[in-house]
Parts: structure tokens; sequence; C-alpha cells
């Protein structure tokens, strides 16, 4: 039965192909570069390169990494005060020509009614998910810190997991304080040992719950 919960966790949560193994150039997470697109059309540009005023922080979580065409980002904004803003970027790419006209149409329409705020890039186009009711954002902020979201290091200092994967679920973390930043990835975090493992599992079925919490599934 835990075989099966873990084989449909990687059904449920987003796709990630073998080809998404290695660091980037830059020590920064590989995955990390397949952000960029998303966050430029959104314009909330690159969070590395957006420094925050004393006091405040900021958590972008990705998903969506490998063959599903749409991707989702949870984005929480801690004020100094402890007020806590969310939402939750939906992005897709904006070439939808491997599709049939009729198909694309569907798929458009489908994003149109579970977004708003449309914006359309070079490379991709976002918009921002709309909930029948919003969630308590400062309760989800509590949670991820309580997994320990901004303190988890990345899956490259841990030991290699006792499973080869070639596809399964991945996120990208990002976090931003004052003009400190720091990000890190992990892949299939169920295949390996560890309370960073678990941990990192925890956190991406928190924000997986998040985000198809909304008007309709993301994921």
């Amino acid at each position: 039965m835990k075989t099966c919960r873990k084989l449909l966790a990687i059904v449920l949560l987003l796709v990630q192909p073998i080809a998404f193994a290695a660091e980037g150039t830059d020590n920064s997470p590989f995955l990390l570069q397949f952000t960029h697109a998303a966050s430029a059309a959104a314009g909330i540009g690159r969070l590395q390169d957006t420094p925050l005023p004393d006091g405040r922080r900021e958590i972008r979580v990705w998903m969506g990494f490998g063959v599903l065409r749409v991707g989702s980002m949870l984005r929480l904004q801690v004020r100094s005060s402890g007020g806590v803003r969310g939402s939750v970027l939906v992005h897709y790419e904006n070439d939808l020509s491997d599709l049939e006209p009729e198909d694309a149409a569907d798929f458009r329409r489908g994003v149109r009614l579970r977004c708003r705020n449309f914006k359309e890039g070079t490379e991709s186009n976002t918009c921002e998910a709309t909930y029948l009711r919003t969630p308590n954002w400062r309760s989800v902020y509590k949670k991820l810190t309580g997994l320990g979201i901004a303190t988890l290091p990345d899956e490259s200092s841990l030991p290699p997991p006792e499973l080869e994967v070639t596809d399964g679920s991945a996120m990208v973390v990002e976090i931003r304080d004052d003009a400190h930043y720091r990000a890190y990835e992990y892949s299939n975090p169920w295949a390996r040992k560890g309370p960073e493992a678990a941990a990192a599992e925890a956190i991406m079925q928190a924000v997986a719950t998040v985000m198809t919490a909304g008007n309709g599934a993301w994921q």
C-alpha cells in the first residue's frame, strides 16, 4: 500500500525528466533556470536579483518541471509586521502550436476559468490562480516554516537516493530575507532516507494541497 501511495504521488505531482540531473554552472539549482521565463512574463523579476526592504521575506516554491504543460509557483510575501500575502502563479508556454487548434482553444478556455491577471511573455504566459475561499496565507507560511522550508539544504548535499528514478516529482524553493538569498531543489525526496528528505516530501505535499485548493486543480 505504501508503494502504491508513492506511485500515486508521482502521478499527482508534477513530472521531472531524467535530463534534470546536473547542477547549474553558477552553483544554483539546475531547475531554477526554467523559472526565469515565467518570472519575466509575470513582471515580478528574478528573486535572486531583487533585494527586499529590511524585515521583509519572500518565498517562492516552484513545481511543474517536465512533460506537463502547466506549472505553478506558490509565492509568500512576509511583511515586517508579520502579515503574509500569498498567491499561486500559473505559467505555461505561449506557443501551443503542437496542439490542434480546437485543443489549444480548449486549453486556453480551461485556464481562463480558473485564473485572473493574465500576462503574456516572450516564452511563457502567466496568470494568478483564483480561489472560492482565500487560503489563510499566514497559516500556510507557518506550516511551511515549521517543516523547515527556510533551513533545508540542497539535495546535492545528501547521500545518493536508494532508488534511481527517471521521472517523478520535483520542486525548487527560493527564499529571500532582506539582502540574503538562497535556493535549493529536491527531486523525488520519497526515494531518499533521512529527515531532510522527509521534510522536503512534506513541504511538496503541503504546497500541492494549497495549489489544488484553487478554483480548479492545477496538478
